[in-house]
């Protein structure tokens, strides 16, 4: 009994060590969330884009929804045609290029497209890629919905994503942040 005891816990440990091997040679999962930073203004609200894990990062694709009847994007660039959102600190200003930035104030959908310009080194794992000013239009419960997100790393490859939406719902006049809504992102 004791000789099959032996077997059985050797099996197990193998088995672990082939499965922490194999663990621990996948890249870690990034993650993309959207959080609100406190104001003084109740008739704004402030929504900050994140990233964290996000190895060897060196560009990002996010489009976001929101309901136009509630909330206004205001234009972090008046001087440009388009209703702009304010970029992060995530990609250090001199190094990157913002492909597209643009928001459709009638279908409340931000594009925001960024990427590093060769040779700057990846990105940190972790940061603000934008910030979003809203005006609050109506009262809430609001919502961003990521639509669609895409991290890549400098060899071109899609990153592993795992983006969550954002809630926040106002009642007599206490912002109560909920938790946001987890999904993958599918890696085109």
């Amino acid at each position: 009994m004791q000789r099959l005891s032996a077997a059985t816990l050797i099996l197990w440990l193998l088995l672990s060590m082939l499965y922490a091997s194999v663990f621990a040679q996948s890249p870690e999962q990034a993650r993309l969330y959207l959080q609100a930073l406190p104001v003084q203004d109740e008739t704004l609200l402030l929504v900050e884009v994140l990233v964290e894990n996000a190895v060897d990062l060196y560009s990002a694709e996010v489009q976001l929804r929101y309901n136009p009847t509630q909330l206004a994007v205001e234009d972090a660039n008046p001087n440009l045609a388009f209703v702009q959102i304010k970029p992060g600190s995530l990609f250090v200003e001199a190094d990157r290029f913002i492909a597209l930035n643009q928001v459709n104030v009638e279908a409340g959908l931000i594009t925001y497209t960024v990427t590093l310009l060769s040779p700057a080194p990846a990105a940190a794992n972790e940061g603000a890629l934008a910030t979003i000013v809203f005006d609050i239009l109506t009262t809430g419960p609001y919502s961003v919905e990521v639509v669609n997100a895409q991290l890549v790393s400098s060899d071109l490859a899609p990153l592993p994503l795992l983006a969550e939406n954002f809630y926040l719902s106002n009642q007599l006049n206490i912002f109560f942040l909920s938790c946001g809504t987890k999904r993958r992102i599918q890696s085109s």
